[in-house]
């Protein structure tokens, strides 16, 4: 068998093998690019496992873009609450606005729909995942202080577009995450946040 040789990243760059042709495959958590002479193992992210919670949002375009940014991140799974659309019509076909924007995210990132967000991150709580939900409000600390452990399973929930995430909610946060603004407007676009916090939680050590 080949030997495997760890190789730690820290940019966003992919690492390619330079010998022999590649074959890249996905493996839980760990990515492998594999040739002739050479057999890279490397971490994708220094945490154990990340899902986001997307709770009534209301734009395709934003749900598209999310899902483009979760592949980009490896997300394990997207959880569309409330009245948050799917990927695709009661007739089975894919969303045009969606797949326009995620690029074929939309088939490549599992999703799984719910309709009490509520329920949703209280089995989530069960199961052991850390709650993390992007807003501002009195409890919210800087989403770049945050450094989850390298085994923490985290769930990330990012709101409504212009109402953001409800009271009760928030009551199951294990941390309320924000981004500082330095200029005259409040908020950021949904899906801008999203990947914000998402690649700062990823990254972070």
């Amino acid at each position: 068998m080949t030997r495997r040789t760890r190789v730690w990243a820290y940019t966003f760059y992919p690492i390619y093998a330079v010998h022999g042709d590649v074959d890249a495959r996905r493996d839980s958590d760990v990515f492998y690019l594999a040739s002739e002479s050479l057999f890279f193992c490397y971490d994708r992210f220094c945490m154990k496992e990340i899902v986001a919670v997307l709770p009534n949002i209301r734009s395709l375009h934003n749900v598209g873009s999310a899902f483009r940014t979760a592949d980009a991140a490896g997300v394990s799974k997207l959880y569309l609450s409330g009245i948050t659309p799917k990927p695709v019509d009661p007739l089975g076909n894919y969303r045009r606005e969606i797949v326009k924007v995620a690029l074929g995210a939309e088939r490549t990132v599992p999703w799984e729909c719910a309709r009490s967000t509520v329920a949703l991150l209280k089995k989530l709580k069960k199961t052991g995942y850390q709650i993390f939900a992007v807003e501002q409000s009195k409890r919210s600390i800087p989403y770049y202080r945050v450094k989850p452990a390298k085994n923490a399973r985290v769930a990330l929930v990012v709101g409504n577009e212009v109402e953001g995430l409800p009271a009760d909610v928030l009551r199951l946060a294990d941390k309320i995450l924000e981004i500082p603004m330095r200029g005259k407007k409040e908020s950021l676009n949904v899906s801008v946040a999203f990947g914000i916090v998402l690649f700062g939680l990823v990254y972070n050590k």
